[in-house]
């Protein structure tokens, strides 16, 4: 089932930085950089998202356990893992597709 507001708009994702490791995420696990998870505002904890680089056409799965982002015009924050699934370790934003996969 695709997330059909992602998937037709593209949004740019920031990505979490080490130095956010450890503390408890909105689930009440630890964030783990090294795991591929991910923030959404309304996507329930545990589903799973396909996100999908634009320009590059690199994807990573990732699972929701917190919440965010909460900055305007971003939906979704990424694991450092991810981030580096996606390209995005320089650039810090991508343009992406978000379809759920599992949810």
């Amino acid at each position: 089932v695709a997330d059909r507001r992602a998937v037709r708009e593209q949004h740019h994702e920031p990505i979490d930085a080490d130095s956010l490791a450890g503390p408890r995420t909105a689930n009440g696990e630890r964030y783990r950089p090294s795991e591929a998870t991910c923030a959404h505002r309304t996507h329930k904890f545990g589903t799973r998202l396909l996100v999908t680089a634009v320009g590059s056409g690199r994807a990573a799965e990732c699972r929701v356990n917190d919440r965010g982002p909460w900055v305007e015009g971003r939906v979704l924050d990424v694991s450092k893992h991810v981030a580096r699934q996606l390209g995005m370790i320089g650039p810090g934003l991508l343009r992406v597709r978000v379809v759920v996969v599992q949810g």
